[in-house]
């Protein structure tokens, strides 16, 4: 076992972390000890990692038809769409030039707008 491999399982003992819990985490780890280059694969991996599991997108949304699913119709026939690739991006632009974060909306009443790059197959 590496040293990150050893501290996973302390870590996960000391808080009494159940086996279903503990076993896939020191494998998950022990994967992150055995990359070549870990000073400098490392950061790059837990980026990514941080990100899809919170399922976000590696890369910036598109206006990609393809990535966009039609959820329903609100009162007055306007549609809404929500990203196959981010679910926390929402968009009412049937062209889907930008679009919302639900995480980002707050009682103020404000939505932020964001781009979606021209999609070129």
């Amino acid at each position: 076992m590496t040293a990150l491999g050893d501290h996973a399982i302390a870590e996960l003992t000391a808080i009494a972390a159940p086996d279903v819990i503990k076993t896939p985490l020191v494998g998950i780890v022990g994967t992150f000890a055995d990359v070549a280059n870990p000073e400098t694969n490392w950061p790059i991996m837990r980026n990514y990692l941080d990100k899809l599991l919170a399922f976000a997108p590696l890369t910036g949304l598109t206006n990609n038809p393809a990535e966009w699913e039609s959820q329903f119709t609100l009162v007055g026939e306007i549609a809404i769409w929500q990203s196959t690739r981010w679910p926390d991006a929402w968009t009412k632009d049937p062209t889907f030039a930008n679009y919302f974060l639900l995480s980002e909306l707050n009682g103020g009443g404000t939505v932020t707008l964001h781009p979606t790059a021209p999609y070129t197959p």
